[in-house]
């Protein structure tokens, strides 16, 4: 079904696909991203994609919806854009947040590395990388053969699982931090907490500000709902 703007079918159902997939129905037709894909998903996924379809007579804020949005994600964008995402997860690595630690002040260096140190072995045992690490904004320049085992790691996941690993990824400042989480190699408030160490440690000096507190909080309650995402993906 073309998504018009006004809501225009009275029954949301799932129904299962020729494969191991279901069908988001609107009435009796297919539930269509914004190019006009068929979306075919996990059933706990449908469901909750159907669920969101049901609630709200808005199609715009549907649309904003956080499984609709992911689903439309991996459909719109990653499917045709694979390369390019690819090359955008890449990049993060190449300058990834746990190779920096901050020149001083030492309290906050040391939390760095204590935190830090957990996804420079994780990288290491995961994926047969040695990152090199150092201090202030200057770029590290890391070993070549990365690029090439972590483009040969990204190559194997499907389009779902690549969306999660970029948006993750853009998250955190981390494809590190991203795949450990993603692999529970850690939990989540683990990997939260590394990638915002900086920001942790200026708030309990400096105190918070209100602007700043609102969209770390978005941003926080995004990341969070990839933990109940994942769940459905299986």
């Amino acid at each position: 079904m073309v998504i018009k703007r006004v809501k225009n079918w009275k029954s949301v159902t799932i129904g299962k696909t020729q494969g191991s997939t279901y069908n988001v129905l609107l009435d009796n037709d297919h539930l269509l991203s914004e190019l006009g894909y068929i979306i075919e998903l996990p059933k706990k996924l449908a469901r909750s994609v159907a669920k969101e379809w049901r609630w709200n007579e808005d199609i715009e804020e549907i649309k904003k919806n956080f499984y609709t949005k992911f689903c439309f994600s991996v459909f719109d964008h990653t499917g045709p854009l694979r390369l390019k995402v690819m090359q955008t997860i890449l990049e993060y690595a190449d300058c990834d947040l746990v190779c920096y630690l901050s020149e001083n002040p030492i309290e906050l260096v040391e939390r760095q590395k204590k935190l830090f140190v957990t996804y420079i072995d994780w990288a290491d045992e995961f994926l047969g990388i040695k990152l090199i690490t150092g201090t202030g904004i200057n770029h590290v320049k890391q070993n070549r053969e990365n690029e090439t085992k972590i483009k040969r790691f990204l190559m194997k996941l499907n389009n779902f699982e690549l969306t999660i690993i970029y948006e993750l990824t853009n998250l955190t400042s981390s494809f590190f931090i991203a795949t450990a989480f993603y692999f529970g190699f850690v939990k989540a408030k683990d990997a939260w907490n590394a990638s915002v160490i900086e920001d942790t440690y200026r708030i309990e000096l400096w105190g918070e500000v209100p602007e700043e507190t609102a969209v770390s909080k978005n941003k926080k309650e995004y990341f969070f709902s990839f933990v109940k995402l994942m769940d459905k993906l299986v």
